[in-house]
């Protein structure tokens, strides 16, 4: 029906341009590029509606909750924009890219950043509520990040170096933490878990699918 580059002007160089996955809201498509910006289009006429600003733009993702997307940017900034204008609602400092989706629960989002920092904002206002800092040490990882899952008063985020790990929802207190990959480079734990009856399911990058029991990891 139409093709739209979401480019505001050429770019030569070598880089991918579109990772994110579209978000849909009320007849708009709204798409980011990893150069310049996200930008809304007509769904059915594929004319752009509004264009956001963004150096390095998006590659984590977008997520919709209501009528705001939330993502964070590979300018080091995380944002909560309204997804009919384009308006950002607030905008939250990471300092670093951010290549994973987030997740809203309960007026809470939480996220990682590229550095392995984990967050948990205000949906509302943007205000942190708690942070969680790893200290990785993994000198290779993979440019990738895990959208962290809510099961009950936990929340389950893989990190790079190779840990599935379980913070309390309300402060971000570690639970427990599980070693699954084995890899001497390469331990990235970037799949997005995923809970059914009573267990946890995520894949690392080397190729194993785990159970979890989430009780106690």
């Amino acid at each position: 029906k139409w093709v739209r580059s979401t480019l505001s002007s050429d770019f030569t160089a070598y880089r991918r341009q579109n990772r994110m996955a579209p978000v849909l809201f009320n007849g708009l498509v709204i798409q980011s590029n990893a150069i310049d910006g996200m930008i809304a289009y007509d769904q059915a006429r594929g004319t752009e509606v509004w264009r956001l600003e963004l150096e390095d733009g998006v590659e984590g993702g977008a997520v919709l909750e209501g009528d705001q997307i939330y993502f964070g940017s590979s300018n080091g900034q995380f944002y909560a924009v309204k997804a009919e204008s384009g308006k950002v609602a607030w905008t939250f400092p990471v300092r670093t890219e951010t290549l994973s989706l987030p997740r809203v629960v309960g007026g809470v989002v939480y996220f990682l950043n590229g550095a392995d920092i984990a967050y948990a904002l205000d949906a509302k206002s943007g205000k942190q509520i708690w942070v969680y800092n790893r200290q990785t040490s993994n000198t290779l990882s993979i440019r990738a990040g895990s959208q962290p899952l809510v099961v009950g008063n936990q929340v389950l985020i893989g990190f790079s170096d190779g840990f599935l790990v379980s913070l309390r929802v309300n402060d971000g207190g570690l639970i427990w933490e599980k070693k699954l990959s084995k890899n001497e480079r390469f331990k990235d734990i970037d799949a997005s878990p995923v809970a059914d009856g009573g267990s946890v399911y995520v894949a690392s990058y080397d190729g194993s699918t785990f159970s979890i029991d989430p009780a106690n990891g």
